[in-house]
């Protein structure tokens, strides 16, 4: 039985979305996107933050529309 996995990422371009057109005429797109979280340690009390770095590759018409819409710092 085929399943989907999704995940929805919130945050903002490390880089320009790069695109490139293989040898079959698809096109593909790469961009890196940051995310933070934030929270309050319950122990101390005291605010914390992590920052993940992601790596996106998306294919066809998405990749053209991430191209067009994604710069650096965007969110």
């Amino acid at each position: 039985m085929a399943s989907i996995n999704s995940v929805v990422l919130i945050g903002n371009a490390t880089r320009d979305a790069e695109l490139k057109v293989l040898s079959n005429g698809a096109s593909v797109v790469n961009f890196g996107l940051a995310t933070t979280d934030k929270w309050v340690d319950k122990d101390t009390r005291e605010s914390k933050e992590a920052t993940e770095f992601h790596n996106i590759t998306a294919f066809r018409k998405l990749a053209e529309l991430i191209e067009r819409r994604v710069k650096k710092g965007s969110h």
